[in-house]
């Protein structure tokens, strides 16, 4: 899923790395490069649940872990763009 939203942000998995290990989120990086919180939440929802329609389909899970897992996917996902990661600071 990484590098779909690096690809859908403009950015290399590892650019898109370098900004998360300088302390931004996910939402912070989309707006600094053009692209709304809510259109990423968006994006990585639709990535998932078809993600999640393949694995239901393919009977990897169950319709009720289906649903459960569809019924909170844009909360997760909006908590997840939001989250800060820690600045990792290089080894001296």
């Amino acid at each position: 899923m990484n590098e779909d939203i690096a690809s859908y942000l403009g950015f290399t998995l590892d650019q898109l790395k370098a900004e998360l290990q300088s302390g931004k989120s996910l939402a912070t990086i989309a707006t600094e490069h053009g692209k709304s919180e809510t259109d990423l939440v968006n994006f990585i929802v639709t990535k998932e649940k078809a993600f999640l329609d393949t694995a239901l389909k393919n009977g990897k899970i169950t319709q009720d872990q289906y649903n459960k897992l569809l019924s909170n996917l844009e909360a997760r996902v909006k908590e997840m763009v939001e989250k800060v990661h820690p600045v990792k600071n290089p080894k001296p």
